[in-house]
């Protein structure tokens, strides 16, 4: 670069002055450039970055949707298997019971708090009490073997003693009221006594028997 002193003052000329300011010129014009294309790649990148942040987010989202689902799937299963072993399958049943559940506004558990009305059906709301009452089969005494035997014995009706035909007159202890009426009801009196039953007949209704030759 050429300079002149003029009066001990340095001087460049105009020229050289002008190639100066148009070579910063240039560099700052090209710095501008270089700033401007990172700007516009920083955008394009931060664009980006908010899209896979937007999906983060939705899949943020649908994780502790499925969550709650399996979560509310789990609560469920407990709920009905533990209905389920009061042999209980009516679905407007099953409703009322949860319904009753979380009207109750208990901290135990849906399982403890079917156990403690099991244990106590007389908690239970009435219109679900029968669900929770058993009926328990009767109790067996304990009976000595002797009483048993002598029990058993006894219930046994006794057969009446079978009465030879010999033995049995119309005139004997039984009347003849009582020969006719067991003649009726036992054929096998009948066949051992027909002659007596027939007697005390002919005797009870005044006729005579009738000779056969």
């Amino acid at each position: 670069m050429e300079t002149k002193m003029i009066d001990g003052v340095e001087y460049i000329a105009k020229e050289q002055v002008d190639g100066l300011i148009q070579e910063k010129i240039s560099k700052y014009a090209k710095r501008a450039r270089e700033a401007e294309t990172k700007v516009e790649e920083m955008n394009e990148q931060l664009i980006q970055a908010g899209e896979k942040l937007k999906t983060v987010d939705n899949l943020t989202e649908q994780i502790y949707t499925l969550k709650d689902e399996l979560s509310n799937a789990n609560t469920k299963y407990e709920r009905h298997s533990a209905i389920a072993e009061l042999g209980i399958q009516d679905p407007d049943v099953r409703d009322a019971l949860e319904w009753q559940y979380q009207r109750s506004n208990t901290d135990e558990s849906f399982g403890d708090w079917m156990k403690a009305l099991k244990e106590n059906p007389e908690n239970a709301p009435s219109f679900l009490r029968s669900h929770f009452q058993t009926s328990e089969p009767p109790k067996m005494e304990n009976t000595p073997v002797e009483n048993m035997e002598t029990t058993k014995e006894s219930s046994q009706p006794k057969t009446p003693p079978k009465t030879n035909a010999k033995t049995v007159q119309s005139n004997n202890t039984e009347t003849q009221k009582d020969i006719l009426s067991r003649g009726l009801s036992d054929p096998d009196f009948y066949k051992q006594n027909r002659d007596a039953i027939r007697q005390a007949w002919f005797k009870q209704s005044g006729s005579k028997p009738t000779t056969k030759y």
